[in-house]
């Protein structure tokens, strides 16, 4: 694998932070879509890693959720 430079691996790692903290306050699809683009743009770098992760488990848990909670999906 191909080392991405340090200034995209910098650069990734800022976009994920802002991710983590999209998800902090509730703003998940802002937060996905951050994290899909740190994974489409900088996708040799471990925070790309990180985010491929955390959108497999926004994925699951937006799947889960409404029966989980015993929510109608008509809202």
């Amino acid at each position: 694998m191909t080392r991405a430079p340090t200034s995209d691996v910098r650069f990734a790692d800022e976009y994920l932070q802002i991710a983590r903290l999209l998800l902090a306050y509730g703003r998940t699809e802002v937060a996905r879509r951050r994290l899909r683009r740190v994974v489409d743009k900088f996708g040799n770098t471990p925070a790309a890693a990180e985010s491929r992760s955390l959108l497999t488990a926004l994925e699951c848990s937006s799947q889960m959720m409404p029966s989980a909670l015993g929510v109608a999906s008509g809202k």
